[in-house]
């Protein structure tokens, strides 16, 4: 048995970013609030990372991942079996920032597997589709009616967030459309994304309405 850790080297998997975080962005989301006991329970993690003098919204929204979300091998049901495996299966998401390509990412992590694999270890490394990324701004006459409009309905101030999600069809609208794009986040919290029991509370569904019945009305701000 072999023990070592890996990390992915930084500069090669960062170096790409188009858009870094300004100062005007880290402000913005030093001000959106953020309690590590709230977000501990809703997730089901014990504890997060952050890069020093970045906050959770910072690193989640301008920083690309590597995320293993599946591994496979061995024998897991009933009882016991006296047999080691042989082999195993793991599933990876590389989530990319506007600037990197999915290629020069896709290259950077088979070099790194090529090179911290063990010579004795055999493998196959497949690289499914991916879609690129996109960088959406958050200046404009567009954004600053959806603003006044926020307010206007709901009597409160806007935050701003980059989220680092994955939407195909943003970069197909900036690729064929090349117009604005504005994403409104009106989700719950505890929503469950892409998992069992994904739940979207009728309240919220409400305050979406009434945003779209005022936006799609009003004149556009000064």
């Amino acid at each position: 048995m072999e023990r070592c850790s890996w990390t992915v080297p930084p500069r090669k998997f960062l170096e790409e970013i188009g858009f870094p975080p300004t100062t005007e962005d880290l402000e913005a989301n030093s001000l959106i609030p953020f309690n590590e006991s709230d977000f501990n329970e809703t997730t089901g993690s014990k504890a997060h990372f952050a890069r020093e003098g970045w906050n959770i919204h910072t690193q989640l929204g301008f920083l690309p991942s590597l995320e293993i979300t599946g591994i496979q091998s061995g024998y897991t049901g009933i009882g016991f079996r006296n047999s080691v495996p042989g082999s195993a299966t793991v599933k990876m998401n590389a989530r990319i920032v506007h600037g990197q390509s999915i290629q020069s990412v896709s290259d950077a992590i088979k070099k790194f597997v090529r090179e911290h694999l063990p010579s004795y270890c055999s493998y196959t490394l497949t690289v499914g589709d991916g879609n690129p990324a996109v960088h959406i701004p958050t200046q404009g006459l567009l954004f600053d009616k959806a603003i006044a409009t926020l307010e206007k309905v709901y009597g409160t101030t806007v935050l701003k967030k980059y989220c680092g999600a994955t939407i195909p069809i943003a970069a197909l609208f900036e690729e064929l459309l090349k117009i604005p794009q504005l994403y409104i986040p009106l989700a719950n919290e505890d929503c469950n994304m892409h998992g069992a029991d994904e739940n979207f509370t009728i309240e919220l569904a409400k305050k979406g309405l009434m945003f779209a019945e005022h936006f799609l009305a009003d004149k556009p701000a000064a």
